[in-house]
C-alpha cells in the first residue's frame, strides 16, 4: 500500500496513525484562571475536550493530590506524576503547547537498585485505531557503535 497523507486515507481507517506505536498515555490536569481543576487523558493524536463545568477527576473516579511546586493537582493513584509549567504555545493548526518538567514524582515501589523498573509501573500504550497494549515485559538492547 502507497498513500500520500495530503490525498486522504485509502479507506475508512487512517493507518499512518496505526503505525506510531506504543504511544504513550497519560492524565493531563491544568488548572485555568478561575482556579478550576481540569483532568484530560492525552496520547498522541488525541483531541479530547469536555465542557468546563465537569469535574474530570470526580467524573473518573481518580483522586486529585496537590503538587509541590505548580497549582495543577496530580493524579494520585498514577505512580508516577510529572509538574510541568508551560514555557511556550503555538498556534498551528492546532494549539501546540511546549513544556518544562520541573518536579518528578515517582513510587518507590517502582524503584530497584536506582533504576526505575518500568514493569512495575504497569504502564499501558496505544496502539492504532481502538487498540491498547500493556507492558508486562522488558529487555535491554545495547546501541551499536561503530569506529572511524
Amino acid at each position: 500500500m502507497f498513500f500520500q497523507p495530503s490525498d486522504g486515507s485509502p479507506g475508512s481507517a487512517i493507518p499512518l496513525n496505526a503505525l506510531i506505536v506504543p504511544r504513550p498515555i497519560g492524565w493531563i490536569s491544568t488548572r485555568d484562571l478561575e482556579g478550576t481543576a481540569n483532568l484530560a487523558p492525552y496520547s498522541f493524536f488525541n483531541a479530547v475536550a469536555a465542557p468546563s463545568d465537569v469535574d474530570e477527576f470526580a467524573h473518573t473516579g481518580l483522586t486529585k493530590a496537590p503538587s509541590r511546586l505548580v497549582t495543577s493537582p496530580r493524579v494520585a493513584e498514577s505512580p508516577v506524576q510529572l509538574e510541568c509549567r508551560t514555557t511556550q504555545s503555538l498556534e498551528l493548526p492546532n494549539t501546540a503547547v511546549f513544556g518544562q518538567v520541573v518536579g518528578v514524582h515517582i513510587d518507590d515501589t517502582c524503584i530497584r537498585d536506582s533504576h526505575l523498573e518500568l514493569t512495575r509501573l504497569h504502564p499501558i500504550g496505544r496502539l492504532g485505531y481502538q487498540d491498547y497494549v500493556d507492558i508486562d515485559n522488558s529487555f535491554s538492547m545495547p546501541r551499536p557503535t561503530w569506529t572511524k
